[in-house]
């Protein structure tokens, strides 16, 4: 149940990637007075399992580190409850409120056919969390796995600690930027799209294996996108709050740090703002 629950929250990002010239996943960080390298790894939070790879070498990497550096320590028992909490729209409202009887009779009976969902169920949480819920449906079709979920199997076993750069209320925040009222015209496009959950799904994890990071950064940005105008909120905003984090860490130790690829692209992404700093941030492996 919390692996879903937590799914639902990290799958929100699904389709994020970064924006470099090289196509690569992971990437070393030197130099500016670190006495050994430390490494950033590009996620997708959730894949099917029969995509999942690794460049070579990112587990050795891991295995070296001192510290697993993540988006959130989702090892925290107590975050199910929290994340049921956040999911749910403000009291008093549901998703009747968004949809004109006819979009709403509508959207329960496309969720019942293609997701077998049923609306009525799911009706006080928040659009956002329902579109996600359709992703989590198709994905249990088959294994899915969680890159996150990956390396902290790989750092309890070595018993590396893990840190989190933000909280679970800090990543609702950023989610509840974009209103309920777009997020529901965003669902309702959803479930009227010719493509279905499964196609999207297929046409991203190929260019994440590809590692055709401007690609899918570009895709996310697009006037199509429904995270379109909120790149502030969703990305640049919580990549200015965690560098001072990240430098703190770097200093103390070599650390590996995984977090959501789109975070790593773009003038305001993690990668460039390390550099603006003066470490040298280069791709291993690059294709």
């Amino acid at each position: 149940m919390q692996k879903r629950l937590v799914s639902l929250l990290l799958g929100f990002l699904i389709v994020l990637t970064i924006q470099a010239q090289e196509k690569s996943l992971l990437w070393e960080i030197s130099g500016n007075g670190l006495n050994e390298s430390s490494y950033l790894f590009g996620t997708v939070h959730l894949i099917p399992q029969a995509d999942f790879f690794l460049p070579e070498g990112t587990e050795e990497l891991l295995k070296s580190s001192k510290q697993l550096v993540l988006e959130m320590d989702i090892s925290d028992p107590g975050i199910q409850f929290k994340l049921l909490a956040g999911m749910k729209l403000d009291s008093g409202k549901s998703l009747k409120d968004f949809y004109s009887p006819k979009e709403y009779e509508f959207l329960g009976k496309k969720l019942e056919k293609q997701y077998d969902m049923n609306l009525e169920a799911v009706q006080f949480m928040k659009p956002v969390f329902v579109q996600q819920n359709m992703m989590i449906t198709y994905l249990t079709e088959g294994e899915f796995t969680s890159y996150e979920g990956h390396f902290m199997k790989l750092a309890e076993a070595r018993n590396i600690p893990v840190f989190g750069l933000e909280t679970l209320e800090d990543q609702l925040a950023a989610i509840n930027s974009m209103p309920d009222s777009l997020q529901a015209r965003s669902l309702l496009k959803s479930v009227k799209s010719k493509k279905s959950s499964s196609k999207v799904m297929d046409e991203l994890v190929k260019l994440y294996k590809n590692q055709d990071v401007e690609a899918l950064f570009q895709a996310v940005l697009s006037d199509k996108s429904e995270f379109k105008g909120f790149e502030n909120e969703l990305l640049i905003n919580r990549n200015k709050k965690w560098i001072p984090a990240i430098k703190s860490k770097m200093a103390e130790q070599k650390v590996f740090i995984a977090v959501g690829a789109a975070h790593l692209g773009g003038e305001q992404g993690v990668i460039a703002l390390l550099r603006k700093e003066g470490y040298e941030v280069k791709p291993v492996n690059p294709k």
